[in-house]
This record gives C-alpha cells, sequence and structure tokens, in this order.
C-alpha cells in the first residue's frame, strides 16, 4: 500500500448535519459586529412602507446589513454587494443565506438614502467615539462594543 502525499478531496461528501454558517464565521469578525449593531436599530419607520399583498420582501435589518458592512470594507456597488452574497461567507451570514438582487438593494437604497444616513450618524455617535482635531480632521476611535449586546 502506497502513502498518499495529499489530503483526500472529495467534493461528495454528504453531511450528518449541516454547517451553520455562523460557524465559518470567527468570533470578533467584523460581520458579527455589523449584525448586533443593525439588529439594535429602530426599523419600523421602514417597516410601515411594506404590504403583507404580494411576494415577501427582504428584511429592511437585512438590507442595512449587507449596505454597512459593505461600506466597511469597500463596496458600494449593488452588483458587488449582491454577488458577494452568492461567493463571500460573511455576506451569507449576514443575508441569512438570502440573496438578493442587486436592484431590490439599490432600490431600497435610493427609496430610504434618508433613514440610512441617519442610521449611520446614529451607530457613529453611540458606537463611536468621534474628537476633531484641527481644521478639517476628525479621530475616531472605536467605543466598547460587541457581537453580543
Amino acid at each position: 500500500m502506497s502513502m498518499l502525499k495529499f489530503k483526500p478531496e472529495n467534493q461528495d461528501q454528504l453531511m450528518l448535519l449541516p454547517p451553520s454558517i455562523e460557524d465559518f464565521i470567527p468570533e470578533g469578525h467584523l460581520s458579527k459586529v455589523v449584525y448586533a449593531i443593525v439588529d439594535r436599530i429602530d426599523t419600523n419607520s421602514i417597516e410601515l412602507k411594506y404590504s403583507y399583498m404580494g411576494q415577501k420582501s427582504y428584511s429592511p435589518k437585512l438590507l442595512l446589513r449587507l449596505l454597512f458592512y459593505g461600506y466597511a470594507i469597500g463596496l458600494r456597488s449593488g452588483r458587488k454587494i449582491a454577488a458577494a452574497c452568492d461567493s463571500d461567507t460573511a455576506f451569507m451570514y449576514l443575508s441569512s443565506m438570502h440573496h438578493p438582487d442587486f436592484r431590490t438593494i439599490n432600490d431600497f437604497r435610493k427609496d430610504n438614502i434618508n433613514f440610512i444616513q441617519e442610521a449611520f450618524v446614529q451607530i457613529v455617535k453611540n458606537e463611536f467615539s468621534v474628537q476633531k482635531e484641527g481644521s478639517d480632521k476628525y479621530i475616531v476611535s472605536q467605543g466598547k462594543f460587541s457581537e453580543n449586546p
């Protein structure tokens, strides 16, 4: 019997229990922090715009998580965020394995831009310390927050 040089690969291997997507995100990862922060945002004013009639919509918190995490890592394009939901485990975690279309992401941003801006300001005020240095420089330091509120 010869020794194997490489670890075996088997894409057809079934798992006894399907893993949770959260198992693939390390503790303290930015996506978990964004999830926890957005979870505390009151989105009732946006939710009132949605109807019970017709096809179910993605929750505003899910779309806010995707946008804020995308902004935090430098992704602003709705197409890139939508593509990341298919391939990036952090986006899969934030979207709860849903795959919103780029139009859905962009329409949500366009239709709720004022709310998104206000929410972002509240996050910065509540979660970070902002100090002015000089005439046009700001220092932002992380407050004490974790993924567990």
